[in-house]
């Protein structure tokens, strides 16, 4: 299989002889390059490379290399491409930035021995980890994905269960503010994740799940709803407060389903 490979390098004639370099090697591909950190980092999101390559010192390009690296740092593990360095200077501060920000290796250009092949060598030696581990983390995003929509299908199942309409505001916010409880486990942060999630505040959040609830209860299908949802939970309304409704059927899914949503969490 293919390495596909993308440089960020202000020196022209580095990047012929890059180009030059690769064609000694079948399994290597050079898919793109550029001096402009900003157009690296959105072609690193749209074309999910293997491997890039990024000059720290772009003197003669725009952005800066170490800025793109940390932007690149804290993308998911599946769109992070295997980042090597290559920089002008042997500053240890600036060495430890970039490791810490995901540099799998740094080249320094005055080095003896260094030249554009030496980082391709490099590159076609540990190709086969580069791909294994790529595939790992793709894999296991896949497998996530399946897990959060398998979670968020069973909440949906209670909330139609009780009524609660999917066209109502409220709907999202409590299937979210529930999923939320699942997967965290953290009930003081629930109305702050929301309101950074929607922008809402949380007395809006609040009265919109309220809303919901008080439709839904005072359908013709109430009885249903209440079959659904332990009477004695009410505290003295005709229907759950939100809080107190999220926190129940949190809870219920976790006893209900919990070897698939331990595996979520912790898989």
């Amino acid at each position: 299989m293919n390495i596909n490979i993308y440089i960020v390098e202000d020196d022209k004639y580095a990047c012929e002889r890059f180009n030059n370099v690769a064609n000694n090697f079948e399994s290597l591909t050079i898919t793109g390059i550029t001096n402009n950190a900003a157009i690296a980092y959105d072609y690193v999101l749209t074309n999910n490379p293997d491997v890039i390559i990024i000059d720290l010192e772009l003197n003669y390009g725009v952005g800066s290399g170490l800025e793109l690296l940390e932007k690149i740092n804290k993308l998911s593990d599946n769109k992070k491409p295997y980042a090597i360095i290559t920089t002008n200077t042997s500053n240890k501060t600036t060495y430890d930035f970039a490791h810490k920000n995901g540099a799998g290796l740094i080249f320094f250009k005055h080095q003896t021995g260094y030249n554009e092949s030496s980082v391709l060598n490099h590159i076609n030696m540990i190709k086969d980890s580069i791909l294994l581990c790529r595939n790992q983390i793709v894999n296991s995003y896949v497998d996530k994905s399946k897990l959060e929509s398998t979670i968020k299908k069973y909440i949906m199942d209670n909330l139609d269960a009780v009524g609660i309409r999917i066209s109502s505001k409220g709907y999202g916010y409590l299937c979210e503010a529930i999923y939320y409880i699942i997967t965290s486990n953290n009930e003081t942060q629930m109305f702050s994740h929301l309101s950074n999630k929607y922008n809402q505040t949380t007395s809006s959040l609040e009265q919109s799940m309220r809303n919901a609830l008080i439709a839904a209860w005072s359908k013709k299908n109430s009885i249903q709803a209440q079959i659904e949802f332990p009477y004695n939970l009410y505290q003295g309304k005709d229907y759950p407060a939100p809080r107190t409704f999220i926190y129940y059927y949190a809870e219920r899914l976790k006893n209900e389903h919990y070897a698939l949503i331990n595996e979520l969490i912790n898989g």
